[in-house]
């Protein structure tokens, strides 16, 4: 199997450090096709890359230049070259202390979320773009709620970030009560990311501290909130306690 890759005549072409390269007709009279000496296996077949150089407007000698220029610059590269060859090491693994306080998981990832993650490696070079509506309907399903309830980001820090330019921002003394902005209402202590996007948009932050039991005091959350954005960061960072989903 072959990967073809075009490129102009003028651009000399360097094929990979201390891969040989061959040379060769395509079955187009004006193109040349240089094939990586060293193949690689893809699902247990073995891959070459054709580079193809549009010969049509050069001539022998300068092929001959630019092929010898490519040569040279592969040598040079193999002569000089300090990187070390890749060596497989041990499986990294978490030490020292956990911090709670950022909802670190003690056990890490699960033996099946792993698995989904390397067998995922093969798609990482790809946008994901084609996967989202599946991811939506997913989640959706799974949450019990509409597609319209699912937004996703990078992180949630682009949520968050989100959500701050668009309910929060300066209430004006002749606001209407229909107003789509207003003040952030947040628990105290909370992550305070969101703290930063809704001061940027001039929204004005309340603070409202937990309650005994460490959950968020979610009636006076609401009545402080008004038209504006009520944040619960669940379980809750630094403090790490649960807000039941009843009262929520």
């Amino acid at each position: 199997m072959a990967r073809n890759v075009a490129l102009p005549a003028f651009i000399p072409t360097l094929i990979g450090e201390g891969a040989p390269a061959s040379v060769g007709q395509t079955s187009r009279p004006s193109d040349l096709c240089l094939t990586e000496g060293r193949p690689e296996e893809q699902n247990g077949a073995l891959t070459h890359t054709r580079i193809f150089m549009n010969t049509a407007s050069i001539s022998r000698r300068r092929f001959a230049h630019l092929l010898g220029a490519g040569a040279a610059a592969a040598a040079f590269s193999r002569a000089y070259s300090r990187t070390p060859p890749a060596t497989a090491g041990p499986p990294a693994t978490a030490s020292g202390m956990v911090r709670l306080s950022s909802n670190e998981n003690p056990y890490g990832p699960s033996r099946r979320a792993l698995q989904a993650m390397t067998d995922s490696f093969g798609l990482a070079c790809r946008y994901p773009d084609e996967h989202e509506d599946a991811l939506v309907e997913m989640l959706a399903k799974t949450n019990g709620v509409s597609r319209e309830q699912i937004l996703l980001g990078d992180g949630s820090g682009e949520i968050l970030k989100l959500c701050a330019a668009a309910f929060t921002g300066p209430v004006a003394q002749d606001a209407v009560a229909g107003s789509p902005h207003g003040p952030l209402a947040v628990a105290d202590p909370t992550f305070e990311a969101i703290l930063s996007h809704a001061r940027i948009a001039g929204a004005e932050v309340i603070k409202i501290p937990l309650t005994p039991s460490f959950s968020h005091d979610l009636p006076r959350m609401t009545a402080a909130a008004g038209n504006g954005l009520i944040y619960v960061c669940n379980p809750n960072n630094p403090t790490a306690s649960i807000t039941p989903k009843g009262e929520i």
